[in-house]
């Protein structure tokens, strides 16, 4: 059984804290039970699926904190209403129920699926399988991240088709390399293990790329993989992973998001490779130094989002009700209505261009985004 007694009792007592701290805050009484229902479901969800520790466990906290957790909760802090800052509230609220009432069903449905064992991943890797995995990973997603920019570092358009396709699909995964290697020392024993000379190498390197990539979630993605994996071996109560978490979320906001915000419109992702190489560096050298040019940089940035406040705007995609509650509202507004849009549109991708030429070049989420008008048509 998944749900013990004082599992069941920490699923409880949270979205009971969830609902009453909305109301307090003014959240429409239909809204807040709605989004307590969801975090309700999402929190069972992390149960079902064996908890922080495990893959579908951990994927569903990521998704419940990143959705309504985080974000719900600095509302309440605040003292504001959830649905304040809403174009949809109700739609999004009863979206985001019965969102989290499926993830926990289907989660819930796999669990009680049984794999071969010579299909499963769930099984043991030896040290040298995993040593080799480890290498792998990092040759093949770091090949297919640069070798995945050569045609707009040419002036071309984003080819989805042929090597490239593969090597754009493989470059995302660049982020988690971090993370076998530090399995590997783990149980290899390794001494100073999160401060062993190969992981603080790999760290700083994927720190680089992610910086010239000029994307937020690149920039910080293998540092919140890096503290994971701390937090799995020393547990959530250690404070030297909490003062790490804590200078990566100042780092990010006071360097990392005024700098990517910035930097796309100079130029750092239509030009040369070269040129790239030059802009990212004086830009991000003149963020990280000058006072004067991160405060102008940040009044330039775009503000308005979930939280409302100039000095959360950095977090605002760790409120993703915000970003669903834009969709929502413009279908709604524009009855642009998916369908089976974005479950097809997988499947296009994965099609070879010679039996599909006319297939996506961008993910769905790039179709979904000129629905919510985040985009121009053409983007």
């Amino acid at each position: 059984m998944f749900l013990t007694r004082q599992r069941l009792l920490l699923v409880l007592v949270t979205a009971a804290f969830y609902l009453v701290g909305q109301l307090l805050a003014g959240t429409e009484i239909t809204v807040a039970s709605l989004f307590a229902l969801a975090i309700l479901f999402g929190t069972l969800s992390i149960f079902a699926g064996g908890g922080l520790r495990c893959a579908f466990g951990c994927l569903n906290a990521i998704l419940i904190g990143k959705f309504l957790l985080f974000g719900i909760a600095i509302k309440i802090l605040l003292h504001e209403p959830a649905d304040g800052t809403l174009a949809a509230p109700l739609t999004t609220a009863l979206v985001m129920a019965i969102g989290f009432g499926a993830l926990f069903m289907g989660t819930l449905v796999q669990s009680r699926l049984s794999c071969p064992q010579s299909w499963s991943f769930n099984r043991p890797f030896s040290n040298e399988m995993l040593l080799s995995f480890s290498i792998v990973l990092f040759v093949v997603s770091y090949a297919g991240y640069f070798a995945g920019l050569i045609p707009s570092t040419q002036g071309a358009a984003v080819q989805s088709g042929g090597w490239l396709g593969f090597a754009r699909t493989l470059g995302p995964l660049k982020s988690f390399s971090i993370v076998p290697p530090m399995l590997y020392l783990w149980r290899t024993n390794a001494a100073r293990w999160m401060t062993h000379p190969l992981i603080v190498a790999m760290l700083t390197w994927s720190a680089l790329v992610g910086i010239f990539s000029t994307n937020k979630q690149d920039a910080m993605e293998p540092l919140a993989f890096y503290v994971l994996v701390g937090f799995l071996r020393y547990g959530f109560r250690d404070l030297r992973i909490w003062s790490l978490l804590s200078a990566g979320l100042v780092y990010y906001a006071v360097i990392i998001f005024p700098f990517s915000q910035y930097v796309r419109g100079t130029g750092a992702r239509e030009s040369t490779f070269e040129r790239r190489i030059e802009i990212t560096e004086e830009t991000f050298w003149r963020v990280t130094s000058d006072q004067g040019f991160r405060s102008a940089v940040s009044d330039r940035i775009e503000k308005p989002g979930y939280f409302n406040q100039p000095l959360l705007a950095a977090f605002d995609r760790l409120a993703l009700v915000g970003e669903a509650d834009k969709l929502i509202s413009a279908t709604e507004r524009q009855q642009a209505f998916t369908g089976w849009e974005t479950i097809t549109w997988g499947f296009k991708l994965m099609t070879p261009s010679f039996l599909f030429p006319g297939k996506p070049v961008l993910e769905a989420g790039n179709y979904l985004a000129h629905i919510a008008g985040e985009v121009g048509a053409g983007g």
